[in-house]
């Protein structure tokens, strides 16, 4: 055994035996892994195949969490069950985390102040899975041969490029849902106003009076909001490539010049930098100052606060009931007499946008409180 802790990078290309068995099994639980259903059900069946296929007695595979950046395990040895106590390893503190963060196989010799309950193992290798997850094996009769680590590697890009496919589809899934929603706003919420702007010509034409001429004019106005919210909806849901350090103050403030807020005032805590797209951070601020505006029912002041993995914007009004609070994000919700039912919507997509989530809940004074957690912040 090595007397450096420091992980030694794998041997890659070894070339295989084309006619091995293990190249057999491995192909058939490639097989298994596209007939699996979601991401733990995926993650499970690499598992299994590192245990039973490659013959790893310590096999683990674990997923990782955006939101705790944390490493936390789905399958050990083949197995599903008696997980729960397993711990989840910070990829920025574990040699787990360290391979998932260079995208690249590590073997490590276990040494003998070892802190992760290592003991039986000789080494112990770690092979990345994309951004899904980690594929870890441990060996207790010698160190790991070119060969086994080049199947794991196999079983590891197999695995990986079938979850890259389901998340693809999952895409397209919610793609098509979107459309669907589109579809049905289209037909249902501008069709009302429509045909009240025609109704309203129609009495023009009969009568002569002009004083239907403002009427019209609103039933305009209200498609052209439900418009420009619909194209908001699909250019802000998009997913976030671009990120910049933006400070939560500064973004705030402008998005509170540019919300119709009547006489409520803005005040903001702690300032923190985040990593965020400014201008859907911007947006998704404006639509929770006018969403409280809307809604002020006696509110007078609306906070943004931080929190240790985020951040929250809360009003000191009456609050959101919890039979609302499960549906205020849906599209077309609305208890508001001139609202399109966007605005929430907006809100929650931008955040999904950023791999974010977001919650409603009551504040401390009983009023609307926004969460948003998940956020990368810099400082």
């Amino acid at each position: 055994m090595s007397d450096s802790n420091e992980p030694a990078t794998a041997v890659r290309d070894v070339p295989l035996d084309t006619e091995d068995e293990s190249l057999d099994e491995l192909h058939a639980a490639t097989r298994r892994l596209l007939r699996a259903e979601g991401t733990e059900a995926i993650l499970t069946v690499a598992g299994e195949a590192a245990n039973d296929v490659l013959g790893f007695p310590g096999s683990g595979v674990r997923a990782y969490d955006p939101e705790t950046e944390t490493l936390r395990h789905v399958a050990l040895g083949g197995r599903v069950g008696g997980i729960e106590s397993r711990p989840s390893y910070d990829v920025a503190d574990s040699p787990h985390g360290r391979a998932f963060q260079r995208g690249e196989t590590v073997v490590e010799d276990i040494p003998d102040d070892d802190r992760f309950d290592r003991d039986s193992f000789v080494q112990t290798m770690y092979v990345p899975l994309g951004d899904h997850g980690l594929l870890s094996v441990g060996k207790t009769d010698g160190p790991f041969t070119e060969r086994e680590v080049a199947l794991a590697e196999i079983l590891a890009g197999n695995t990986t490029a079938v979850l890259d496919r389901a998340d693809q589809r999952q895409q397209l899934e919610t793609e098509r849902e979107r459309l669907d929603e589109f579809s049905s706003v289209v037909a249902h919420d501008l069709k009302n106003p429509l045909g009240a702007v025609r109704g309203f010509l129609d009495l023009i034409e009969d009568t002569g009076e002009t004083r239907y001429v403002s009427d019209a004019r609103n039933g305009l106005d209200r498609m052209e909001r439900l418009i420009d919210e619909l194209l908001s909806l699909a250019r802000d849901g998009r997913t976030v490539d671009d990120l910049t350090t933006v400070g939560i103050a500064d973004v705030a403030q402008d998005a509170w010049e540019t919300a119709e807020t009547d006489s409520l005032s803005l005040h903001v805590g702690d300032d923190v930098d985040v990593q965020a797209d400014d201008a859907r951070l911007e947006r998704l601020l404006e639509n929770l100052f006018a969403n409280a505006a809307t809604h002020a029912d006696g509110a007078t002041t609306v906070t943004v606060g931080t929190l240790s993995n985020g951040f929250y914007v809360e009003d000191d009004g009456a609050g959101i009931s919890p039979a609302e609070q499960a549906t205020v994000f849906e599209t077309g919700y609305t208890t508001a007499p001139r609202g399109t039912g966007f605005g929430l919507a907006i809100v929650e997509r931008i955040a999904d946008a950023h791999g974010w989530s977001a919650r409603v809940t009551a504040g401390e004074t009983g009023g609307a409180r926004f969460e948003f957690t998940g956020v990368d912040r810099t400082c």
